[in-house]
């Protein structure tokens, strides 16, 4: 029921925080374990910028990677949002970009080599 399914809730933010939920509000578990995955985001967004920026190809992307660009808690503003971005389209073409060669550069690479 409602009751159990609250109860999982609260153990399940208590581990995400990883705090003892005894003492705590419902309220407080959630703030903490929020603060937890923004921290976690957040530092896994700057070592996403620095493999994309070390792997970047300044001919197809000019500006270099920052962190907000793979953060989903990052605002437009540098700020930081309330809730994660989950535009999924924005995320894959993101990847795509990073991971994804371009035939036609491929080739021009290729007939510099035999050259």
């Amino acid at each position: 029921g409602g009751g159990e399914r609250i109860e999982r809730l609260i153990w399940e933010l208590a581990g995400v925080a990883g705090v003892d939920p005894g003492p705590r509000t419902l309220r407080e578990l959630a703030w903490m374990a929020q603060a937890r995955q923004r921290a976690a985001w957040e530092r896994t967004s700057w070592l996403l910028a620095l493999i994309a920026n070390v792997n970047r190809d300044p001919r197809r992307q000019s500006r270099p990677f920052k962190p907000a660009d793979f953060d989903p808690y990052a605002g437009q503003d540098g700020g930081r949002r309330e809730r994660p971005l989950t535009d999924t389209r924005a995320a894959f073409r993101l990847m795509k970009m990073l991971f994804v060669k371009d035939d036609a550069s491929d080739a021009h690479r290729g007939d510099q080599k035999g050259s």
